[in-house]
């Protein structure tokens, strides 16, 4: 028997007339405590098996989706600018803010880009501005990876106080001064008091000021070893 679609069935297969970015554009408007294929399915208007032509599980295509929602504010950024240290601040901010459009999927991120994937693009523009400035290879790269990482690790932070309305750690530590003599732990207990709720964008902010100051002081000392010696002058 053919494989066509009958009038008022569901289509499936490649004849459902659905493309991978169709199926994870629709994915995007599931909640994800309602997420399933099923779910998919029936906001495009097809049999859930037309979607495993295109992606083999839920997992997949959440990893579909988490991959979307991080590119799209990721990609925006532009970093076509001279300045080094504007360069790396805005890279570092874009992967921030990226990666909190993620938000409860943040668990099914993976990067696996293909050769000609875009974000390549701003890594590299950043990497050239790190070279341009005077940084190695090595310390380029190394800079890289701690904006990246620093930049993931604060929206992990924003991410866990969005969904649990406070960061494990605030309650945890507030317990556990409870149970100190008065006056231990003085310094502590200020900042405590002082900050009952982080302001993660200005933590972030600061972060980035103190290691775009570590990479300029980098940047010097390597001019300096560079500087070639001047040459004891003859008698």
């Amino acid at each position: 028997m053919p494989d066509s679609d009958a009038p008022g069935r569901r289509g499936r297969g490649s004849r459902a007339g659905i493309t991978l970015s169709t199926i994870v554009a629709a994915a995007r408007d599931v909640q994800p405590e309602d997420f399933t294929m099923q779910a998919v399915a029936d906001r495009l208007g097809v049999d859930r098996k037309a979607l495993h032509h295109h992606v083999t599980d839920r997992d997949g295509l959440l990893r579909l989706v988490a991959a979307a929602n991080f590119e799209q504010n990721f990609l925006d950024v532009d970093l076509n600018v001279l300045d080094w240290r504007v360069a790396v601040r805005q890279y570092a901010m874009a992967v921030r803010a990226g990666m909190i459009a993620i938000g409860r999927l943040i668990d099914y991120y993976q990067f696996d880009p293909a050769p000609d994937h875009p974000s390549f693009a701003a890594v590299e523009m950043v990497l050239q501005r790190l070279l341009d400035a005077g940084l190695d290879d090595d310390d380029a790269g190394r800079t890289l990876i701690l904006l990246t990482t620093s930049a993931m690790a604060s929206a992990r932070d924003v991410i866990i106080e969005t969904t649990d309305h406070v960061h494990p750690q605030s309650p945890e530590v507030r317990r556990a001064l409870l149970d100190v003599p008065d006056g231990a732990y003085s310094a502590l207990r200020r900042l405590v008091d002082a900050q009952p709720v982080r302001d993660h964008g200005a933590q972030f902010a600061f972060d980035l000021d103190i290691l775009i100051g570590g990479v300029e002081q980098r940047r010097s000392a390597g001019a300096r070893e560079r500087k070639p010696r001047p040459r004891p002058r003859g008698d």
